[in-house]
């Protein structure tokens, strides 16, 4: 059987308050506290039938490791930094759970852990390049595209402990400026470069870059005249 998700009491008196007030649809509520709108229509049930009270009913069984004051100092430290991991949590605020119970409480709050998107690492003068470049060819037609083959290096890398991982809430903007990693000089177990090209009629094979340094007597030779 499923078991019903925990929603803190903080948390419903917040749904009550926003509901109360009456300028918000249910999935606005659910977006602003970051919570599933499932969850805001199940108390807002509870509310128009007459619910009063916000507090926990008695339960059998054991009780939880930690109550509403650290479940609410949880979402908040993770709200601050959202790339801590369980373990760093728990320790900073010197819980007595283990680390898996910090991993429920931020679940429970609607935070799901995820892979950061990375941020390109570009000066001005390359958004400029960039954009003049698009504005450049706004106009071509398909015949001078059909000319035209886009290339580029990339290095896969092994890190010991895996990507980095950040928490966010479910609906939340990947590409927010909280949630992008850009950590660099990590310690990898090794890298292998390749290079790759894509053309008007699709992608071309990968080609792995064994030496050290790629000059434009090998990338040409080597490289780009094999498919051409």
């Amino acid at each position: 059987m499923e078991t019903k998700k925990y929603t803190s009491k903080s948390l419903r008196r917040a749904i009550a308050s926003e509901y109360a007030r009456g300028d918000l649809t249910e999935r606005e509520i659910a977006q602003k506290l970051y919570v599933s709108p499932s969850t805001v229509h199940y108390w807002i049930r509870k509310i128009d039938g007459g619910e009063d009270s916000f507090e926990d009913r008695p339960k059998t069984g054991r009780p939880r490791k930690t109550d509403g004051l650290m479940d609410d100092r949880i979402k908040i430290l993770i709200t601050e930094n959202p790339f801590l991991s369980a373990n760093e949590i728990r320790d900073t605020l010197g819980l007595p759970c283990k680390a898996q119970t910090v991993r429920n409480r931020l679940k429970d709050a609607g935070f799901k852990s995820r892979v950061p998107a990375k941020k390109p690492f570009l000066r001005p003068d390359h958004y400029t390049a960039r954009l003049q470049y698009a504005l450049n060819h706004l106009h071509w037609d398909e015949y001078r595209w059909r000319n035209v083959i886009f290339s580029d290096e990339k290095i896969f890398c092994s890190y010991g402990n895996g990507p980095p991982r950040i928490w966010r809430p479910t609906e939340s903007d990947r590409f927010d400026e909280r949630y992008i990693s850009n950590i660099q000089g990590k310690s990898k177990r090794f890298t292998i470069p390749v290079w790759g090209c894509i053309s008007f009629d699709g992608p071309c094979w990968i080609h792995r870059i064994k030496r050290k340094t790629l000059n434009a007597v090998y990338y040409v030779d080597k490289i780009l005249i094999p498919i051409l």
